[in-house]
């Protein structure tokens, strides 16, 4: 495993790494109307319990995330 493996295994074993290489060519129209713009920088925490973030931060890893 690499360190980012590593960093994202879950406690129970799971490989929690939510990276996609490539979403490929759209070839659907969106169907949403107004889209408001969501930074790169912004991310939805997987885990919904602080003793799990805790864990992560307490290693000093980033907590797994998706991006928005």
């Amino acid at each position: 495993m690499t360190s980012i493996d590593t960093i994202n295994v879950h406690p129970s074993g799971f490989n929690l790494d939510f990276r996609i290489d490539r979403l490929g060519d759209a070839h659907l129209p969106s169907p949403m109307q107004h889209p408001g713009f969501v930074g790169e920088d912004e991310h939805v925490l997987f885990h919904n319990e602080l003793g799990a973030i805790r864990a992560y931060l307490d290693r000093g890893a980033t907590p797994p995330s998706f991006e928005m």
